[in-house]
């Protein structure tokens, strides 16, 4: 979104890979933050240590917009850039600053160091860090049988690992050099999307009759886009309210004609949950204010406005 404004979008976004399920986070030193809460990130005198134009400058993004942290949003002076997340780890584990801002598998790592803690991170939300496959639209125009064999492979390879664990951890064992007990935590922390998923949860292609797709691509755009707005990136909408502008799901429909359409994932369905006791309420701490637009209704009826049904979409 914020990359291809200059260049007025060339690329599309063709599939989904996966989503941070709290592979990036933002830690702290405890003394600076002794009831973690979010809203002790509102201190321009702090130093938070990020990576810009990543994942983790979103993340802040997202944080300042959603919990309303207007001191940072009126000014720079916290922030510190370096050139990725192992840089930042290189900076938590001098002491040199106060928060941290980054990915697995610097997060874990980072997370061992005396006095630090962690704040916030994707674990506590979803639908907004998920990597994608963008393809340049005029290759795509060109090259369809191309990507069309690109993403098949890519599927059949990422089915391939997730039948076969064991061959995936040695594997990523042997080209990140962590320990096999350090991935199984990483990997907690990244939710993959198979084809089907791509096609029934991410870009509306349904996989069965009886089932209703969803456009979880399109939702992760709007909300990203709503974000910038607020944290002021954005001045307005650089897709003019057309999200659709930069996906193309063709491949992705033709990939979807040779799979078992009955089959599919436990994903989506409902989950129940426990009623708390009142000791478990009573036990709950607060780690941050949400910031919450007003919800309105028609004043001659009990009727949400259009702008509250909006709003309420968004929350």
């Amino acid at each position: 979104l914020d990359h291809g404004e200059n260049y007025k979008y060339p690329g599309v976004i063709v599939a989904a890979i996966s989503e941070s399920k709290g592979a990036d986070g933002i830690i702290g030193f405890a003394d600076k933050f002794p009831q973690g809460k979010i809203n002790g990130l509102n201190d321009p005198s702090l130093e938070i240590v990020f990576t810009a134009d990543s994942p983790s400058s979103f993340l802040l993004d997202l944080t300042i917009a959603d919990f309303d942290l207007d001191l940072l949003r009126k000014e720079n002076s916290w922030k510190v850039e370096v050139d990725g997340s192992s840089k930042v780890l290189e900076q938590a584990k001098k002491g040199k600053g106060d928060v941290f801002v980054m990915w697995e598998p610097d997060l874990s790592e980072a997370l061992k160091i005396p006095g630090v803690k962690y704040i916030w991170g994707s674990d506590k939300f979803s639908g907004y860090i998920v990597d994608v496959i963008v393809f340049r639209r005029d290759f795509l125009r060109k090259e369809a049988d191309t990507v069309k064999r690109f993403l098949s492979t890519y599927f059949r390879t990422l089915k391939l690992y997730a039948n076969n664990r064991d061959r995936m951890l040695a594997g990523m064992k042997k080209s990140t050099g962590l320990k096999e007990d350090v991935l199984e935590g990483i990997l907690k922390k990244i939710e993959w999307f198979s084809l089907w998923e791509n096609c029934q949860l991410e870009f509306d292609i349904p996989m069965n009759k009886n089932s209703k797709a969803q456009e979880g691509i399109i939702n992760t755009i709007i909300a990203c886009t709503d974000v910038l707005i607020r944290s002021g990136r954005f001045k307005s909408d650089p897709l003019e309210g057309n999200p659709y502008k930069i996906t193309n799901k063709s491949i992705l429909t033709e990939l979807s004609k040779g799979q078992i359409r009955s089959f599919g994932s436990n994903k989506g369905k409902n989950v129940d949950f426990n009623q708390l006791s009142d000791d478990e309420w009573s036990r709950l701490e607060e780690i941050g204010t949400f910031r919450i637009e007003p919800i309105t209704f028609q004043s001659w009826n009990n009727q949400l406005t259009d702008e509250a049904k909006e709003r309420l979409g968004k929350i």
